[in-house]
């Protein structure tokens, strides 16, 4: 019983680790992603709803053209 109860522990522990480091690269990306677009920005002197528009522009043009909707709205 106690081999079972420490196999247990061991995959447990694995998955928190692995979860641990996907986490921590994650942070690690998302830390870089706007440290570059606060350099784009004050590089090209944009204001925030030019910076924003310019991400949007960069996430349609990554999606799969298949599977994109895009809602645009009207002007009333």
């Amino acid at each position: 019983m106690d081999v079972v109860i420490n196999q247990a522990r061991a995959q447990a522990q694995s998955e928190i680790n692995g979860n641990d480091a996907q986490t921590s690269s994650w942070q690690v990306n998302i830390q870089n992603q706007a440290t570059s677009y606060a350099g784009l920005k004050s590089n090209l002197a944009m204001t925030n709803q030019q910076l924003l528009t310019y991400i949007k522009s960069q996430v349609i043009a990554e999606f799969e053209q298949g599977s994109l909707v895009v809602t645009i709205p009207s002007r009333s």
